[in-house]
């Protein structure tokens, strides 16, 4: 959560502020797989990834497809991060084989 100067929360995140003019006004970035199109969200959307292998890599996405990658890079394979999110990660050295995930 972060806290907005102006009162306007960016795309990608939404107002967590209860409406009171003399709260705090804050913002809450959307997490991985969410997304909002303009100022002052009230909720996060669903981010739409579509091709074989898609998946939602990044938080706070300005777009339904914002973040979405099909395949990860060379040297790196699909795994879980701590927190159970699919990212790419890199490949342990005994994986690769020509730079590439065997």
């Amino acid at each position: 959560m972060f806290a907005c100067i102006d009162k306007t929360c960016p795309p990608g995140s939404i107002s967590t502020s209860s409406g009171d003019i003399n709260a705090t006004f804050n913002c809450q970035m959307c997490g991985v797989g969410k997304y909002t199109l303009g100022l002052n969200a009230t909720s996060c959307l669903d981010t739409v990834c579509t091709g074989e292998n898609a998946f939602a890599s990044k938080a706070g996405a300005i777009s339904a497809t914002d973040g979405c990658i099909t395949e990860c890079p060379t040297g790196t394979t699909l795994g879980l991060n701590p927190l159970g999110i699919e990212v790419c990660q890199s490949c342990p050295t005994e994986m690769t084989l020509n730079d590439t995930c065997v």
